[in-house]
């Protein structure tokens, strides 16, 4: 049986950090899958610094339908001064070491799920490069052979269910003035001095853009900052260049190009005869939040007990629903001990391990018995006992500002759960961990052994055309394998 731990351990002990090849890493994963007879792939290519990079596709029952588990394999450097990186130690009932959290986590749990359940079709997909712009999940959209019905986009929520997140976007501004002797003015034209024009028009965009605002968010509007700023030779020299890097991130209901067009409008109202002014977008990723009654987000809510929500940073979510599945981002760990010295898989270990192997055995009768309700309309359960209601908890009701429906209460566990001390000991929140997600995951197969509906009209080339016609927002209130439409961001 897989110890997800141990296998978390062995993740983090190969440096893929984005610069690097991930090669080395997917040869561990690719290891670990076929050994549980999944059948593999890889999607390789060099990046724009000549190094291999691949994303791998490992599935049972095929790469249509069912259920996708979607994790990254790249992780941000580390600081050269952190001995322990690349060495695991579990400590206070924590993992250390880069990419603990920040994905590796879920990657160990995905496997681990795989392990413990037969239900197909399932899909493990691990790519490259989500850390420098999502490179990899970009790949699976313009290839479009991976469709999965539902999908589970790996980041460390605290196993909340996240419903969407802003987009970012990024532009280089460049400014170009003419050079001259810092005596005499007139022989030359400021670059920095016309790009402070340019801030002042930058900061009253940003004022402008609080005046639209969503409450799922936080801050509920789109934010605008200035990161980089640089120009000038030297203090005796009118500086005749001035850059600026913009970033944007935009709520899911706005189109990506808005701050775009407004940025480069108030570019050109600062030209003059001497001054010009060029803007460079580099990343034009839009938002994306998904129902928040969609089967995968109801199903992971009522497991985890966590109320759906928002994040603040970017996922390859929209990359999913681009290839038309209902998804959501789910997963162990937490996002604030990521990107740092230290990192750590948060979950204590010895509640991470017990869960997930009480669990082993009831996924193939929850599975069937799922398959079953979805297939006839039916419940296939007698009047749960006194021991099993006892076992019930009540999903938190979204707020009344969501505009969603109340979701009825749903038993935490399954039906075919025995009883055990732990679970009588510890508060269900106790549960939700590394590898007790992997149990969550391996239940969410049985989602997958439901009849698929009916795909919308169009190929998902064509939706992939009429998606990049305009950078929209994207929902997932449509059909659960109809197209997401949303812009196909450009980098």
């Amino acid at each position: 049986m897989i110890d997800p731990v141990a296998l978390l351990s062995e993740l983090i002990a190969v440096d893929s950090t984005s610069a690097r090849s991930n090669l080395p890493l997917l040869d561990v994963l690719e290891r670990q899958v076929r050994a549980l007879g999944l059948a593999t792939r890889r999607q390789v290519w060099t990046d724009a610094s000549g190094v291999q990079k691949a994303n791998l596709i490992a599935q049972r029952g095929g790469e249509e339908g069912g259920l996708a588990l979607v994790g990254h394999t790249d992780c941000v450097p580390f600081d050269a001064a952190w001995a322990g990186a690349l060495k695991p130690a579990v400590d206070g009932g924590k993992v250390f070491g880069r990419g603990a959290a920040d994905t590796k986590a879920f990657l160990a749990a995905a496997i681990t799920a795989a392990s413990r359940t037969q239900g197909a079709p399932l899909q493990l997909v691990f790519t490259a490069d989500e850390e420098v712009g999502c490179l990899g999940a970009r790949r699976l959209v313009d290839e479009g052979a991976l469709r999965p019905r539902h999908a589970v986009v790996g980041e460390p929520t605290r196993m909340t269910p996240i419903l969407g997140h802003k987009g970012y976007c990024l532009a280089q501004v460049t400014v170009h003035g003419a050079e001259g002797h810092s005596a005499y003015p007139e022989t030359g034209a400021s670059a920095i001095l016309a790009a402070g024009r340019v801030l002042r028009e930058i900061e009253r965009i940003g004022e402008e853009l609080r005046a639209e605002a969503d409450p799922q968010f936080s801050p509920p509007h789109t934010t605008l900052n200035v990161g980089l700023i640089a120009g000038g030779k030297a203090k005796n020299v009118i500086p005749g260049l001035c850059t600026l890097t913009v970033e944007w991130r935009p709520l899911p209901s706005q189109d990506a190009r808005k701050v775009l067009r407004l940025l480069e409008d108030a570019c050109a109202r600062v030209q003059t005869d001497r001054i010009r002014i060029e803007v460079a977008v580099q990343r034009l990723d839009g938002g994306i939040v998904v129902a928040r009654d969609s089967e995968i987000v109801t199903f992971l809510q009522a497991e985890s007990g966590n109320e759906p929500g928002t994040i603040p940073f970017g996922t390859e979510l929209p990359y999913l629903a681009q290839l038309g599945a209902t998804a959501c981002v789910f997963g162990p760990g937490d996002i604030r001990v990521a990107h740092r010295t230290g990192e750590s898989g948060s979950p204590p270990v010895n509640r991470a391990i017990s869960p997930a192997r009480r669990w082993a055995g009831t996924m193939e009768t929850s599975g069937r018995t799922a398959s079953l309700q979805r297939a006839t309309g039916m419940s296939t359960t007698s009047t749960p006992t006194a021991a099993q209601s006892s076992r019930r908890r009540t999903v938190r009701p979204p707020s009344s500002s969501s505009g969603t429906k109340r979701i009825a209460p749903i038993p935490w566990r399954s039906a075919a759960c025995g009883p055990c001390s732990a679970c009588s000991t510890l508060s269900p929140s106790a549960h939700w961990n590394v590898a007790s997600f992997s149990f969550s995951a391996a239940s969410a197969a049985a989602i997958a052994s439901s009849p698929k509906p009916a795909m919308s009209s169009g190929s998902l080339p064509a939706r992939r055309r009429a998606a990049s016609a305009g950078a929209g927002s994207a929902s997932a209130s449509r059909s659960r394998r109809g197209a997401l439409e949303r812009s196909r961001p450009s980098i």
